[in-house]
């Protein structure tokens, strides 16, 4: 650990973040090159592999682990300091980073901003989407708002109200989806899920258990593309409702295994709770989800009958 600089451990912990050299060099807005050079040299120090291979994604070996617990721990030093020193000015003003999933910032949050411009005038917020809890730590959002919750020491968490799931699609493929279970047959799909890296998310699960044995005919690692493709007719799809009862051509589905219920969660640092710029955006976004449960609600005006 003596041998290798700060810059190589802030690599190495990107490079787990991400699970590939092009996702950290993505994260850092450095070269994969970089990463690459960086992740060579710590290994030459080290004087073995770092990261073995697993299919598409890097996998931190046996003997690193511990190199990566203690690069974490430096990491949330260095950041607990910077924030320490950025606390000192607790004035209403400057700017407030959230992460949000792209479609609870555009559904959700965008459209009812203009209350917190009016009440808060010099605190400017900036958006960012699927951020990971390890980013959050580093200091890259000072507010989160997650569908699942987070794992990981040092931020308050705060579950805010539950957030449906249900199967959406067309009228046609919805008509078609009832006759088959009232005949008593499987559902035939066609589905749309997510890409395999979102293999675990409980919706992708749902939807294997409403299909066995089918491949879907579609997948990305975007509701909003997800969402686009179920309204051109390609299949049904899993949405939450905060995105499914809002979206015009999609109809939500009766299904024989009922869809997954998750929790929407406010996330942020225990080091900056006495900031108080975070602190009213914080209540102004808690107070807002909370005021508004039905638009996590599965869309019950449209159910299949």
């Amino acid at each position: 650990m003596a041998n290798l600089r700060w810059d190589e451990l802030r690599f190495l912990v990107a490079i787990d973040d991400a699970g590939t050299l092009l996702g950290a060099a993505r994260t850092l807005k450095v070269s994969h090159s970089t990463v690459a050079r960086h992740l060579e040299r710590a290994e030459r120090v080290v004087g073995s592999r770092i990261f073995h291979r697993r299919g598409n994604v890097l996998v931190a070996s046996e003997r690193a682990e511990l190199l990566l617990k203690e690069a974490r721990r430096i990491s949330q030093e260095i950041q607990s300091l910077t924030q320490f020193a950025g606390s000192a000015k607790t004035e209403l003003e400057g700017t407030v980073r959230i992460a949000a999933p792209l479609t609870i910032a555009s559904h959700i949050l965008a459209p009812h901003l203009k209350a917190m411009e009016r009440a808060f005038p010099s605190i400017r917020l900036a958006f960012r989407t699927e951020l990971t809890s390890h980013a959050m730590l580093r200091g890259e959002a000072d507010i989160a708002i997650r569908i699942s919750r987070p794992v990981a020491e040092g931020l308050i968490i705060q579950r805010l109200v539950p957030c449906e799931f249900g199967l959406y699609g067309t009228p046609r493929l919805a008509r078609i989806q009832r006759m088959a279970l009232e005949k008593g047959h499987p559902m035939p799909g066609p589905y749309l899920t997510f890409t395999d890296d979102y293999a675990l998310v409980p919706e992708t699960n749902w939807l294997r258990s409403l299909f066995p044995g089918r491949e879907p005919v579609f997948k990305a690692n975007a509701s909003l593309a997800l969402m686009a493709a179920a309204q051109a007719g390609l299949g049904v799809v899993a949405l939450g409702g905060y995105i499914g009862r809002t979206a015009s051509r999609l109809q939500l589905i009766d299904t024989p295994i009922a869809p997954p219920n998750e929790s929407i969660y406010l996330v942020t640092h225990r080091d900056q709770r006495d900031i108080k710029r975070i602190r009213v955006v914080v209540q102004f976004l808690a107070d807002l989800i909370k005021r508004n449960p039905q638009w996590f609600h599965r869309n019950d005006r449209g159910a299949s009958q």
